[in-house]
This record gives structure tokens, C-alpha cells and sequence, in this order.
């Protein structure tokens, strides 16, 4: 029943990108704030939502896919609705 922020749902078709822009007591203290209120968080820490996200770095960073290291400058990932069936007995 936790969630780091109160817009994110597990199944909503949605990524939820979370940026921590300087780590601090004040930070966390926000966060933690946010959780409990369920409003979302105020200053150093921000949150969007997307359905696609594309990711550029400054040099190439080694990235595991599928438990396959891959070295990229730029990543594109996509939410595919329903694209994974889950199975539980």
C-alpha cells in the first residue's frame, strides 16, 4: 500500500520519472511529508508521468536490458499497453 508518490499506479500505462535534485535532510523530509499527505512533492524533488521517454547522456553509459549490458548515449523506452501477460497460479 506505499507509494513514493501518490499519482503513481503500478498499472496505469504510465512511467512515473522521479528527480531528486540535491539529496538533503530537507529533501527527504519533503518526501516524506508528500507520502503521508498524498499531495506531491515541493522543491528539490519533481515528478512527471509519460508514455514514452527518451534519455540522452553527455558519453556513453553502460545500461542492462534484459540482463544484457548495452553501452548508449541515448535510450528511447515506451509503455506498450498490454504487452505483458502475467500468470499467477
Amino acid at each position: 500500500g506505499y507509494s513514493v508518490t501518490p499519482q503513481v499506479k503500478i498499472d496505469d500505462g504510465f512511467f512515473d520519472i522521479i528527480l531528486a535534485k540535491k539529496v538533503s535532510p530537507q529533501s527527504a523530509f519533503s518526501w516524506i511529508v508528500s507520502t503521508i499527505t498524498k499531495r506531491k512533492p515541493k522543491g528539490e524533488i519533481m515528478s512527471w508521468r509519460a508514455k514514452k521517454i527518451q534519455l540522452e547522456f553527455p558519453s556513453e553509459q553502460t545500461l542492462i536490458c534484459d540482463d544484457i549490458p548495452l553501452r548508449r548515449k541515448k535510450i528511447t523506452v515506451e509503455v506498450l499497453p498490454k504487452a505483458l501477460d502475467v500468470i499467477v497460479p
